[in-house]
């Protein structure tokens, strides 16, 4: 798992590195691959049909929950493996990840509430576009900072 982290860390930092030299997203190498950035676009095309707004919104947060998970479960699994190694208890353990998973849903509902307010797609899109290699920095010192635990427990 350090080892794994340690990688992540360093294709982090490159990506960040390329990616502010070359301004293009192809250089990524830490993304979701393409056939499943494409089954997302589906599912979203697909679900948004559905009249039920509720509905809708479950079923495609539960799809696109389970088709992530291969991007998300970089960073989740190697929490949950540092926590089971701290030998916190059950409580904290459930505390900590109550607060990390706060951490992924914080920035959904900041964006929702923008685009409710009136932000445009193609505003996030831009604003998201000159932020990668920021976002890519700080995912590689996550990183990092997660395998050092791992070292020091």
């Amino acid at each position: 798992m350090i080892l794994t982290l340690a990688c992540f860390s360093l294709l982090s930092f490159r990506d960040a590195f390329r990616f502010r030299s070359t301004q293009r997203t192809d250089d990524i190498t830490l993304q979701l691959p393409d056939f499943i950035k494409n089954r997302i676009h589906t599912v979203m095309r697909r679900e948004l049909k559905i009249r039920h707004v509720v509905s809708a919104a479950l079923i495609i947060g539960f799809l696109i929950t389970v088709l992530e998970s291969v991007c998300t479960g970089q960073v989740y699994l190697p929490v949950i493996v540092y926590l089971i190694k701290s030998g916190a208890s059950i409580k904290r353990g459930l505390a900590e990840l109550v607060i990390y998973n706060l951490a992924f849903v914080v920035p959904l509902v900041i964006i929702l509430i923008l685009i409710v307010k009136g932000m445009t797609f193609p505003r996030l899109l831009a604003w998201s576009k000159t932020n990668v290699a920021i976002s890519k920095t700080l995912l590689g010192c996550f990183f990092l900072l997660m395998a050092i635990l791992m070292v020091l427990i």
